[in-house]
């Protein structure tokens, strides 16, 4: 995951209860990740916000990049905490084109490149 610590989370709203966040995957069509502490968010119906970088193999050529690239494509989950089934998935790759970014590319090819960083994960009412 190149630098995004993951696993432990610490959610802002109970800040003295440390979750480990259940090993993702067994939702339909979903695929093992693990949860960045960057953002993880618990609701009150017992499931919790993330987010996941995970790097992806991407041709970069469209934006100036190399044709073997690799970018993090930005995942968010919900997940029931109690079981780790994954409710929601939304990912980036396939929903954002690299030319909507105004993230420039990395000087070094060989890094990861990070087109859409996720900040925060916030629920509408």
């Amino acid at each position: 995951m190149g630098g995004h610590p993951r696993g432990f989370s610490r959610s802002r709203r109970r800040t003295d209860l440390r979750h480990r966040v259940p090993a993702a995957g067994h939702g339909a069509g979903r695929q093992r990740v693990e949860a960045d502490l960057h953002e993880f968010e618990l609701t009150p119906r017992g499931t919790a916000w993330i987010a996941v970088y995970q790097s992806v193999p991407q041709d970069l050529s469209s934006v100036g990049g190399p044709k073997n690239g690799t970018v993090y494509d930005q995942i968010v989950q919900e997940i029931d905490v109690k079981t780790g089934a994954v409710l929601f998935e939304w990912h980036s790759v396939g929903n954002i084109e690299l030319s909507e970014s105004y993230q420039p590319l990395p000087k070094d090819a060989k890094r990861v490149y990070d087109p859409v960083h996720i900040n925060s994960i916030d629920e509408e009412p």
